[in-house]
């Protein structure tokens, strides 16, 4: 059973469902909200920043789940921020060849035809994000029951992933 997972994109929508779940089944949360970088310049290097200190401050961190995301997009940090965090996170947890798990959720939203940034931003997440056995990438619908397909699929992607269910 895990000890501590860190939830990145704590106070949106999901995010915040998911930390109150969390906490009703006395699961020790760690919250996380992502700051933006003020220019372009430098935009990865901010993140690789970012992120190398949130996982040294949370060196007992059994999993991250990562809920952030930029629904409106309108600036050049917008899109980057929903089309690399991810793999930049993803690349510097493989680069220290630990065993944390890291999931991250993104909207279905992803598979359609939609144009918009948002779509192509997470698009290009899901063309560079590599699923394997600690990383996870889990899309789900932001409106379904508990008896929808969406579900119970989440469901049991994250019973194998990580041993209790979390209803989003």
């Amino acid at each position: 059973m895990l000890k501590k997972i860190c939830v990145i994109g704590s106070s949106g929508y999901v995010g915040s469902h998911l930390v109150t779940y969390l906490h009703s089944k006395k699961i020790r949360t760690i919250l996380e909200t992502v700051p933006r970088p003020k220019s372009k310049k430098n935009i990865e290097d901010f993140y690789e920043n970012y992120i190398s200190k949130v996982i040294k401050k949370n060196s007992k961190i059994d999993l991250f789940i990562n809920c952030a995301a930029s629904i409106s997009c309108k600036k050049y940090e917008d899109f980057y921020f929903n089309s690399n965090f991810d793999v930049i996170f993803q690349k510097i947890l493989k680069k220290k060849e630990n065993k944390i798990k890291y999931i991250s959720l993104n909207s279905t939203k992803v598979f359609t035809n939609n144009l918009d940034d948002y779509a192509v931003s997470k698009r290009l997440l899901h063309k560079n994000f590599i699923c394997s056995k600690y990383f996870k990438s889990i899309y789900i619908d932001l409106i379904f029951d508990r008896n929808s397909q969406h579900f119970i699929k989440i469901q049991k992607i994250i019973r194998n992933t990580l041993f209790f269910p979390i209803p989003i």
